[in-house]
């Protein structure tokens, strides 16, 4: 590497760290302890400490591994759309991080573990899947961009119905796969 791209590298890092820094203190002073700042924190929060007063501790293990791939996907998928600017975030948890954290690392693993938990049987659970996508894509989406925390570009909520159904339908697959059901028989689980 010569000297020359050396500098231009660093001027870029220097660059990116000045635009961090302005984004930290706009985040500061605009929306760190707003309200929708606070619902975000809500949003983060209470699901999961739902989740554990109420789940089955027989099928723990196989519910955390669905949720845990359920949030992988919609982060990624978010990065993505953030990174092409089909989506943005007016108000966020976290400054500087693109994805909507709650959303994606809370209320799309945590809802999946409970519809998994109580419909008992694959029909009921797709069924409780397709009702769940319908009810992130067409009411939360739009109550997010209505309180300024979500902004979509290029994107319409019926894109995200699909999508919603095949991140709960492979979370669903992957706690399902053989490895697992024989680890819940051993421990007495009804799967």
């Amino acid at each position: 590497m010569s000297e020359n791209q050396h500098q231009e590298e660093l001027d870029l890092f220097y660059q990116k760290m000045e635009l961090v820094r302005g984004q930290v203190i706009y985040y500061r002073e605009h929306e760190l302890f707003t309200w929708q700042w606070w619902f975000l924190i809500a949003l983060t929060i209470v699901p999961w400490l739902l989740w554990f007063l109420v789940r089955r501790k027989d099928i723990q293990a196989r519910l955390l591994l669905g949720g845990l791939f359920s949030a992988l996907i919609a982060l990624v998928l978010d990065l993505i759309g953030s990174q092409f600017g089909v989506w943005r975030y007016g108000i966020k948890a976290v400054p500087s991080v693109p994805p909507l954290i709650p959303y994606d690392l809370t209320l799309i693993p945590v809802t999946y573990m409970l519809v998994r938990q109580y419909c008992k049987s694959d029909a009921v659970f797709v069924r409780g899947t397709l009702v769940l996508s319908a009810g992130a894509a067409f009411v939360f989406e739009p109550i997010l961009e209505y309180i300024n925390v979500y902004h979509s570009h290029y994107w319409e909520h019926y894109f995200s119905f699909p999508i919603y159904f095949l991140i709960y339908m492979s979370a669903n697959k992957i706690s399902s796969i053989s490895g697992w059901n024989a680890y819940n028989r051993r421990s007495g689980s009804l799967q």
